[in-house]
């Protein structure tokens, strides 16, 4: 398993890759150094620091934690219904969360058939 700083660097490079971006243009645009960005890959112990991060998450237009995240892990915006949703959420005994689980389900599947009988007509 890789760690953070590993992640964080791979994840800056890959972007700059799909984007056609260098080291050179990420530098001049986070106002971060080029000197310092090539420095954490070249150096082992080299770590980015914290107002370095913010600018390129700024430039590469993602946040902190979808730099640091796992390839395997998925981000979904949190606008404010939904943060005050999980919030009641962690107020319910699981027995709740449990029942409105089947309900969410049931309703979906519904809404699964009734596509898919729309869909045929």
């Amino acid at each position: 398993m890789k760690d953070t700083i590993t992640i964080i660097k791979d994840r800056i490079q890959n972007i700059l890759k799909r984007r056609n971006m260098t080291i050179y243009e990420l530098a001049n645009l986070a106002d971060v150094s080029e000197a310092c960005i090539r420095n954490w890959y070249s150096k082992r112990n080299y770590v980015p620091s914290l107002p370095s991060l913010i600018n390129i998450c700024k430039v590469l237009d993602i946040s902190l934690s979808q730099l640091v995240m796992a390839e395997d892990e998925e981000y979904f915006p949190i606008d404010k219904e939904s943060k005050a949703l999980l919030t009641d959420w962690f107020t319910l005994e699981p027995d709740v969360r449990k029942s409105i689980m089947n309900i969410i389900h049931y309703i979906n599947k519904d809404k699964t058939k009734d596509e898919i009988n729309n869909s045929n007509r």
